[in-house]
């Protein structure tokens, strides 16, 4: 499916069903150059980095009418193929309308999503063979800039849980004791597991809230590496604050219960980092100076792939 991520009009492609029939698509690679170094005397050079450019997807299909509409049944020929003929000029227009090269397009695959961008207005075949009353062949030239990447849901991991309690069968007394029961209790200060299963490190959203009073200093991190993100604030009761980590889009806002934001940029503490979700496993955990009883965290990301099994 490939939606216009503006106007949010979509169309599907399918190997055989009308109105656009798919023909192939090449899917590209990002582009990969090595940035390197060398000293003076140095014999071969040293890697610093790899830079991982574009991806420039390409689309071929057909636009076909649905001859099985109740519109094509009980009429002559030259009346079928005038009908085929209008139809494949709606169908175009849409097309075209859709794939924008002002606006992006989200493209989405058995669960996984792609953001592209046309480099080109739809291109149409200038040959009777392939462009008629009967069909008419298309190519879509795309290219993916700042996530050249695939990706699927987002993964969220609460770093403040509710821990179950309650037992079953429970058997209730006239002891003064019984009044209450706990079914749960809520877990803080506790290492949470996350699992990146992408091909690259990637970015999150953290958000941590108080709730029922105010919280101090809050702190987020991975254990076994220590970094981590801390907001060196009192954050009041009602509050939440909301750290974006991804490369690029680095931010920390208060959102207050007024519905105000306040950038909290220059409340970071020194050793604080806009950690990225390594691949693999982590542990990372929710803390704070005071107030840690009041504090829910979450974390948030989305696990990105070069390639997918459709390919």
């Amino acid at each position: 499916m490939f939606q216009n991520q503006v106007t949010l009009e979509t169309i599907t492609m399918h190997r055989a069903q009308a109105p656009y029939v798919l023909e192939s698509i090449d899917w590209d690679m990002p582009s990969v150059t090595p940035t390197t170094y060398r000293v003076p005397h140095q014999i071969g050079e040293s890697l610093s980095g790899i830079v991982v450019g574009t991806r420039k997807p390409l689309l071929t299909g057909y636009v076909i009418a649905n001859t099985m509409a109740d519109a094509y049944k009980n009429v002559g020929w030259k009346e079928y193929y005038a009908l085929q003929l209008e139809e494949i000029k709606q169908n175009k227009k849409i097309l075209s309308r859709v794939f924008n090269i002002y606006q992006n397009i989200l493209i989405s695959v058995d669960g996984y999503y792609m953001r592209v961008r046309p480099t080109s207005p739809v291109k149409y075949s200038t040959d009777e063979v392939t462009n008629n009353n009967i069909m008419c062949m298309f190519s879509i030239e795309l290219e993916c800039y700042e996530e050249p990447l695939f990706y699927n849901k987002t993964k969220i991991i609460d770093l403040t849980t509710i821990k179950g309690m309650f037992k079953f069968p429970m058997t209730l007394t006239e002891d003064a004791t019984d009044e209450f029961v706990a079914f749960g209790e809520i877990e803080r200060g506790v290492a949470k597991e996350i699992i990146n299963n992408g091909d690259i490190p990637v970015g999150c959203t953290i958000t941590v809230e108080a709730n029922g009073g105010n919280v101090q200093n809050p702190k987020v991190y991975d254990i076994s590496t220590g970094i981590g993100i801390e907001l060196t604030y009192n954050i009041q009761n009602g509050q939440r604050v909301i750290f974006t980590t991804e490369i690029g889009h680095e931010t920390a806002i208060l959102h207050q219960s007024n519905g105000a934001e306040n950038i909290m940029v220059g409340y970071l503490s020194k050793a604080s980092e806009f950690f990225q979700i390594k691949q693999g496993t982590n542990y990372y955990i929710a803390t704070a100076k005071s107030g840690l009883n009041n504090m829910f965290a979450k974390i948030e990301f989305v696990e990105k792939y070069f390639a997918i099994e459709t390919m």
